[in-house]
């Protein structure tokens, strides 16, 4: 899976805002765009979770994702 991080742009971050928008940590337009509220959401998903709070999607948080 493609690692997602401020910066990056497309489908995969839209559908990572889609998740994190079901986990009430988003709440920002889904535009495929990972800027600083996506981020922050990430952010928050990892602190739920107890992951390294780097603010980037990587093999940890989609890991947890798919719980």
């Amino acid at each position: 899976m493609k690692v997602l991080r401020l910066g990056s742009r497309g489908t995969s971050v839209r559908r990572w805002q889609m998740f994190l928008t079901g986990q009430g940590l988003y709440t920002g337009v889904i535009d495929g765009d990972f800027g600083p509220a996506t981020a922050a959401a990430t952010r928050a998903f990892q602190e739920r979770w107890k992951l390294r709070t780097d603010g980037i999607v990587g093999n940890q948080c989609y890991g947890q994702a798919m719980l």
